[in-house]
């Protein structure tokens, strides 16, 4: 499997150290490695792309990639951008990680060309059936959980001229990748049906969030990033606890859990219509039609 580690931090001054001291060790034997950042652009945020320009080494252009094709751009597609290696750079970046999320780091001996041709590259995912689908490389939650199962052929094909890859996931734990060994060039990041579940599963509770949030802002209001995220899967384990196999009934039993009183599954109409859902595979949003919000 690939070489990762998941390392619990401290605080941000925790994260600050570590950037800084794998630059050092990479740096050995060799020059200094680059720093870049990868973020994942929340569109409701008009100061992330400003926060990161302020940032970045030399001048450096701030680069918008696509979320779909790896070509061109969009305007919600994830941010890149060469930074500043130095202490005050890591601090705001380590604050940013740990308290917001949403950010990757980079080291690598290569051009902002070079890492940014991958990344598009990396987009396009070929499964081991033969199929090909988006990667969403710039969610955190995904990568974190991709680490740690990568052969190292698929290492080789993820990581590319990159030499450490790290992200800090939404309950504060750093999970970073190592390059493999012996490089290869132009091969397709392929995952096999295991992995891709993995991938999959990796990405729910945060549409579930986004589900939540839809239906009303003031449902995970109260609670930290990391409270959130296990909030909504504990309530993804008891949906399923429930039989429901659908990831729409699903969202919708999580959004109806955190709506509703607690037992609310043993009271009309919920229990009805939980069981019809369970047993004869109705779509939970058409048996409460008055109660689902869209999902």
């Amino acid at each position: 499997m690939g070489k990762s580690i998941s390392i619990p931090l401290n605080d941000a001054a925790h994260l600050r150290a570590w950037l800084s001291a794998e630059g050092q060790m990479i740096s050995a034997q060799l020059e200094m490695p680059r720093l870049y950042v990868l973020l994942d652009d929340d569109p409701a945020d008009p100061q992330s792309l400003a926060w990161l320009q302020g940032l970045v080494q030399h001048e450096a252009p701030v680069i918008r990639l696509s979320r779909d094709d790896g070509g061109g751009a969009d305007a919600a597609g994830p941010l890149f951008a060469e930074v500043e290696n130095g202490a005050s750079v890591l601090s705001q970046l380590a604050e940013r990680a740990l308290t917001r999320g949403g950010l990757h780091f980079l080291l690598s001996f290569a051009g902002a060309d070079e890492v940014v041709r991958h990344l598009r590259f990396l987009r396009n995912l070929a499964l081991t059936e033969g199929a090909a689908v988006v990667f969403p490389y710039e969610k955190v939650q995904a990568v974190a959980a991709l680490m740690p199962s990568l052969e190292p052929m698929q290492r080789s094909a993820f990581m590319g001229p990159v030499e450490k890859w790290a992200v800090v996931d939404a309950c504060s734990v750093l999970h970073s990748l190592v390059a493999a060994p012996k490089r290869v060039t132009a091969w397709a990041l392929r995952l096999n049906g295991v992995q891709m579940a993995v991938l999959e599963e990796s990405l729910f509770p945060g549409v579930v969030m986004v589900q939540s949030h839809a239906a009303d802002p003031d449902l995970l209001a109260g609670f930290t990033p990391c409270a959130a995220f296990s909030l909504i899967r504990q309530r993804i384990a008891q949906a399923r606890a429930w039989g429901l196999v659908r990831r729409k009934d699903i969202a919708l039993y999580c959004i109806l859990s955190l709506q509703q009183p607690e037992g609310f599954e043993s009271t009309a109409p919920y229990k009805q219509a939980l069981e019809a859902a369970r047993d004869w595979g109705q779509p939970l949003a058409d048996l409460l039609p008055s109660l689902a919000p869209q999902c």
